[in-house]
């Protein structure tokens, strides 16, 4: 049984706080198509690599923290929170 919480966290650790590209290929199945604010088409994994290194390169010193996490079987509600200049 998959710890949704784990991975969540370790998803906003690993990806965004250590800037690990193969966490995303890791932690996201190729068919998966992410929904990103301010975008109107979802990113295909690929697309979401390049989405990371533009946000990252913007953001040298991006921060994020998982607030709270609620879990109902394979499905996750993140509150968070990200900081930066």
């Amino acid at each position: 049984m998959t710890d949704y919480r784990d991975l969540v966290n370790r998803w906003f650790e690993q990806v965004w706080n250590r800037r690990r590209r193969a966490a995303i290929l890791e932690y996201m199945d190729s068919a998966c198509l992410t929904k990103v604010e301010g975008m109107d088409a979802p990113l295909t994994r690929e697309a979401f690599l390049d989405y990371h290194a533009a946000f990252i390169s913007a953001v040298p010193d991006l921060r994020s923290e998982v607030i709270s996490v609620v879990t109902e079987e394979s499905r996750a509600v993140v509150t968070w929170r990200a900081r930066g200049t």
